[in-house]
């Protein structure tokens, strides 16, 4: 039996660098982000009764995405989970969640991941469960 054809292996390798690709400029972006607002000094970078959101968000969601450069499902699990304890956290706790749920694009990278993970021919083989 054969493995998958090139077609199939170029649009698995394709979906897989798309989501490093987007991981990447959001793990960019909020390190830019972070490090302006630090260099600037005027604003603190958020009051300590909003540490645990901050861990969720942005700081946790980006570790998800590095974990999940070498290990899919674990790193996407993390990013996934932050955003769902963000949102249902928020909602144990009296906040509205937004009419539009501007955080879900963020989640982006996670679902590509996951999805490479659970139908690449071979993936969970390589980098195990």
């Amino acid at each position: 039996m054969e493995g998958p054809g090139r077609g199939e292996r170029d649009f698995w390798w394709g979906v897989l660098w798309a989501a490093r690709i987007l991981a990447l400029l959001i793990v960019a972006s909020f390190a830019f982000a972070t490090i302006a607002d630090l260099m600037d000094g005027e604003v603190s970078l958020f009051v300590a009764k909003d540490a645990f959101w901050v861990a969720l968000f942005p700081f946790g969601v980006c570790v998800g995405y590095v974990i999940a450069w070498r290990r899919q499902l674990l790193g996407a699990m993390v990013s996934i989970g932050c955003l769902a304890v963000l949102y249902g956290g928020g909602a144990l706790v009296g906040q509205r969640p937004p009419v539009t749920p501007i955080l879900y694009p963020f989640g982006g990278p996670a679902v590509l991941f996951l999805y490479y993970w659970a139908f690449a021919p071979g993936a969970r083989k390589r980098r195990g469960v």
